[in-house]
């Protein structure tokens, strides 16, 4: 469940665990889900990089704060594509580059990040009467395609 209130940024993301080496944007990012409180029914989920496409966005009728959802993607070496509640709203594939001198750089390993922020760019202003705000995960799954992926627990 996202939060609700302008300035409240929920995101389930990952970033390149090659950040050290290659700093962002070139070791990648890809959001699973980002929620902004200002706009309670709508759900963005974006790749970040040199081979970045745009965000691809669905809406959800009731908003995502009263009820759980199911935000997933299925990422393979050559596509990502975004799901909300089994249904497919968003895909990049490698093979269909905007501009074909962009490397793609989905193809390593990425840390797995959850949280709740207030304000930035994306976020933006922070409501004055706003008092609190919260994420609720209900769980978190991985699983391989045909073999492919892993968790690595560091």
């Amino acid at each position: 469940k996202g939060p609700i209130g302008s300035g409240s940024w929920a995101a389930v993301w990952m970033l390149g665990a090659n950040i050290d080496e290659r700093p962002w944007p070139g070791c990648g990012e890809i959001d699973i889900v980002e929620l902004l409180g200002r706009d309670p029914k709508t759900v963005y989920g974006t790749p970040h990089g040199p081979a970045s496409g745009q965000s691809y966005t669905t809406v959800i009728d009731n908003g995502f704060a009263s009820e759980f959802h199911t935000y997933a993607i299925d990422w393979l070496p050559d596509q990502i594509t975004w799901y909300l509640d089994g249904k497919a709203y968003g895909s990049l594939n490698r093979s269909t580059l905007v501009d074909p001198t962009h490397t793609w750089i989905f193809d390593h390993e990425f840390y797995l990040l959850m949280n709740l922020a207030m304000g930035g760019t994306f976020g933006g202003e922070i409501d004055s009467k706003l008092q609190n705000s919260s994420l609720s995960i209900q769980w978190v799954r991985f699983s391989t395609i045909n073999g492919i992926g892993e968790v690595i627990k560091h």
